[in-house]
């Protein structure tokens, strides 16, 4: 799955890189226009306006892009001068600089303030990239474009696949799990390295009707079973778990929302119903001793209420505050930067512009971040942050 950032970067080459061009127009996007415009009537035009601005140059392509907090990220490419491609600089609103070089097969290099990625292609596709000061990632395929292998240091994966191109078999450090596909029920069936089986079992509509996880020597570990109605919706879920039973049954409003959850309603368990404003927000919760959890909503669609705790914004539309206890902070490019909650913070880190890398925890000034890492090189996407081509 390529980086969300990819839309834009690819967005922005449309018509190529061969000059930066001018900004000859912009345009103005707002989350919900109509929304905005009728709350402003009705208020007298005192309400905010969340709005983003995009210039872009002659040919098109995105130059600046000016999110509701007034903050600019600006967009230059260039011809590299040697023939060999065309380069791309994104400048954000901190002065922070991303440039991207593109080659015949894609994106070759990428430089960031955490050093330089290099990209290996072969045939149009995607082999290595290898980021200053850390293990490289390495790609292989088969004959059929299928990938094969992954490999970051001393750890590597491999793939094997079936006539029809599904997925055999995986083998992992940790041992091989392998995939069995049966056609006469409608199911797959996944074995462990420790033997554990997953059987998942679909309709003729292809949504999912059972999941049944056995253990090594043949018991039932855990069972799901799901009805639907008509429409596919789901009805009804039963679960059976170390020998305990519970039934949920799910109910809907006539636009297919869910109104009523009957939670293990089998052994006496829960309800819980649900209320909507005319624009969809599910403004109430109420359990089954009746007590109701009120949610509130601007104009903008945002939650900016529940149960009576506030949810505060910033000028760009970041969520920043969810009740008394929990905060958030975002960097210059809109990326979660940190959430705080009583003593605990968590500080989040990027690869790149737009890859998480290392969530930092910390839970007060006597522990120092102990470093998680919770994505990177090796994790995911075959081609870190890469704007093109690969994974």
């Amino acid at each position: 799955m390529k980086p969300l950032c990819s839309l834009l970067i690819v967005l922005s080459l449309l018509g190529g890189c061969r000059s930066s061009g001018s900004s000859d127009h912009s345009e103005s996007q707002d989350s919900d226009p109509a929304a905005a415009r009728s709350h402003q009537q009705a208020k007298g035009g005192k309400e905010p306006v969340v709005q983003w601005k995009i210039d872009r140059d002659t040919k098109g392509r995105i130059t600046a892009m000016t999110d509701p907090g007034g903050r600019t990220t600006t967009y230059h490419g260039e011809p590299r001068g040697n023939g060999s491609g065309d380069r791309l600089v994104k400048r954000a609103p901190d002065g922070t600089r991303v440039v991207w070089e593109f080659g015949e097969d894609g994106v070759s290099a990428m430089y960031d303030s955490q050093g330089t990625v290099q990209y290996g292609y072969e045939f149009g596709r995607l082999t290595s990239a290898t980021r200053t000061g850390m293990p490289a990632l390495h790609v292989e395929y088969d004959g059929l474009g299928q990938l094969i292998a992954a490999s970051i240091s001393r750890f590597r994966s491999d793939y094997r696949y079936d006539f029809l191109g599904r997925l055999k078999s995986m083998r992992i450090p940790g041992g091989e799990a392998s995939y069995e596909y049966l056609p006469h029920r409608l199911a797959v069936r996944r074995t462990l390295p420790n033997g554990i089986q997953t059987t998942w079992t679909f309709n003729l509509r292809g949504s999912l009707v059972e999941i049944v996880h056995l253990g090594a020597g043949g018991q039932c570990l855990a069972e799901f079973r799901y009805e639907h109605f008509p429409d596919g919706l789901l009805r009804e879920v039963r679960e059976r778990l170390a020998g305990l039973q519970c039934v949920t049954t799910y109910e809907y409003d006539l636009m297919h929302r869910v109104s009523r959850v009957s939670s293990c309603s089998d052994v006496g368990g829960r309800v819980f119903q649900y209320a909507y404003d005319r624009l969809g927000n599910r403004v109430a919760n109420t359990d089954s001793d009746g007590e109701a959890v009120r949610c509130e909503f601007d104009w903008a669609g945002r939650l900016v209420g529940r149960g009576g705790q506030p949810c505060n914004y910033d000028p760009a539309g970041n969520l920043v505050q969810h009740s008394d206890a929990i905060q958030f902070s975002f960097n210059s490019e809109n990326l979660l930067d940190t959430v705080a909650k009583e003593q605990v913070t968590i500080r989040y880190d990027y690869l790149c512009p737009c890859q998480l890398a290392i969530a930092d925890f910390s839970a007060d000034s006597s522990c120092p971040g102990t470093e998680k890492r919770v994505g990177g090189a090796g994790g995911g996407d075959s081609s870190p942050c890469s704007p093109a081509g690969g994974g």
